[in-house]
């Protein structure tokens, strides 16, 4: 009996140990598996990059760069045409000024010679009147192509402005190409100016300045009108 007993306890401790045995090999070879598997992985990683890898890295940063470049491109085009219609419309902004400009100065030259017209009109009728009324024998009066000029002078010198300017014009308008042309007009500028009507001063101190440069009466012209400005 008790040999029975031992015999069956050795069949059990052989079979538990067999099932130990294969347990243990099972195991052993699942982590031979995992750890093999792993060394694959790194031996990829450290596996160098082909010709055919760089190449097409190369390519895709190539195409990025393009696209940046066309990116920047566009944005040059853009900024030039905002430029480009800065400009033009700042041309056309200082153009429309600028008519605008000299359609107001060619207004009031205008309007002041038609007011100097009106004031020679009127100083016409009062030198007119004055000479109905002289009681006493005229003087000898200048004749010629220049007497009126020559009257005029001799009355701007007595500082008689309206009288001069009467004398003035009348020699404008009998002698349009004479020599003292342009000495009559300035003076018939002092005239005005000295009568304190400025804006027929400026016109005829413009006549000359414009008709006549380079000459003297030009020349005076200007410094008269730098100083009304």
């Amino acid at each position: 009996m008790m040999d029975k007993l031992r015999a069956s306890w050795g069949v059990g401790l052989l079979v538990f140990g067999l099932s130990a045995f294969q347990t243990s090999c099972v195991t052993t070879r699942a982590e031979l598996r995992g750890e093999g598997s792993e060394r694959s992985r790194e031996a990829a990683d450290r596996r160098p990059i082909t010709v055919q890898q760089l190449r097409a890295q190369e390519a895709l940063r190539d195409q990025e760069h393009q696209e940046q470049l066309r990116e920047l491109h566009g944005r040059i085009e853009t900024l030039e045409h905002q430029l480009q219609v800065a400009l033009r419309e700042k041309a056309e902004d200082q153009e429309r000024q600028l008519s605008q400009l000299m359609d107001s100065r060619l207004k009031l030259y205008e309007e002041a010679l038609a007011n100097s017209e009106k004031q020679l009109q009127q100083l016409t009728q009062e030198l007119s009147e004055l000479k109905k009324k002289e009681v006493a024998s005229p003087a000898p009066r200048p004749t010629g192509p220049n007497a009126a000029f020559l009257r005029a002078e001799k009355l701007f010198s007595e500082n008689r402005w309206r009288e001069a300017i009467v004398e003035y014009q009348a020699y404008r308008e009998s002698q349009p190409q004479g020599e003292h042309y342009p000495e009559a007009t300035y003076k018939m500028g002092v005239c005005f100016q000295e009568l304190n009507m400025l804006d027929e001063a400026r016109a005829f101190y413009q006549e000359a300045v414009d008709r006549f440069p380079g000459s003297g009466a030009a020349r005076r012209s200007n410094t008269r009108l730098r100083g009304l400005n």
